[in-house]
């Protein structure tokens, strides 16, 4: 199974020990701020509904990575396997207002893919179609992507705007070629915000978030973050990485972690000579 990895605090590698789970972060709120601000003014919902987890595949340790994303004296680089996530399985169904035509093998169950209650996410989770882990792609005008692939057409009927979307599941992959340095992957989840369960369309029944008036809402998801659970089998199989200059006190912390949490996980020192 190939490894992926993801450079983080310390502090980090506590919350994701003792949750078991690891934190997607809103596309807006990443540190790239282009990406957010490539999407049309009128679709910036859009980069507000998709979350993202960065990893990359490089096993070679990546100064800047460490220096931008950890700390080379109290920062540390996880390993794990690229299958991280739960197979929920998730037959074909019909309701009256909404279903699943396909099989989906999903890392979310039933209930938390479509019935939270907030958003539903829209992933298929095809490895084909790369729509939830991919390799993202650097180029010279993400913005010009975005252009190309959402169409903001007038409807002379409501006099409101239709939007039609090309490429979508592309969307959270490329970035401009200055931070090709950083090798990256990511785990990219698509999200439709719904109606509150207070609003007066649904009156407390979820599923009348799904009836087509109150599906037509177009809003941009409100939640910063979305944490999913890692799956046992790739818990136990954690390695980490500790940063070039770490100092015998944070040694000591990352060691009880790892004791505490996940005694299965393996500890390495960094192969970098560096001097702080």
């Amino acid at each position: 199974m190939s490894k992926i990895y993801h450079y983080t605090s310390i502090e980090i590698l506590a919350l994701i020990l003792s949750s078991h789970k690891i934190r997607f972060t809103r596309l807006d709120l990443l540190d790239d701020m282009l990406e957010c601000e490539a999407f049309p003014q009128e679709a910036i919902f859009l980069a507000q509904s998709i979350y993202a987890s960065s990893w990359t595949r490089d096993s070679e340790e990546n100064i800047p990575l460490w220096k931008m994303y950890s700390s080379i004296d109290k920062g540390i680089r996880i390993a794990m396997p690229e299958d991280l996530f739960n197979h929920y399985i998730i037959e074909p169904f019909s309701c009256s207002n909404h279903g699943i035509s396909k099989r989906l093998i999903s890392p979310f169950t039933k209930e938390q893919l479509l019935y939270n209650g907030e958003y539903l996410i829209t992933n298929i989770f095809n490895k084909e179609r790369h729509d939830f882990f991919k390799d993202v792609t650097y180029i010279n005008d993400v913005k010009s992507f975005y252009q190309n692939s959402i169409h903001m057409l007038q409807n002379s009927q409501t006099g409101l705007c239709d939007i039609r979307i090309e490429n979508y599941w592309d969307f959270g992959k490329n970035k401009e070629k200055k931070w090709e340095f950083q090798k990256e992957s990511r785990f990219v989840l698509f999200t439709k915000k719904l109606l509150p369960l207070s609003h007066p369309l649904i009156n407390e029944n979820i599923q009348k978030q799904f009836d087509p008036e109150a599906f037509s809402h177009i809003m941009p998801n409100d939640k910063k973050y979305i944490d999913v659970e890692i799956s046992d089998e790739a818990f136990k199989q954690m390695e980490i990485t500790l940063p070039p200059c770490i100092t015998p006190g944070y040694r000591i912390i990352v060691e009880s972690l790892i004791k505490q949490y996940n005694p299965t996980a393996i500890i390495h020192n960094s192969t970098l000579k560096l001097r702080k």
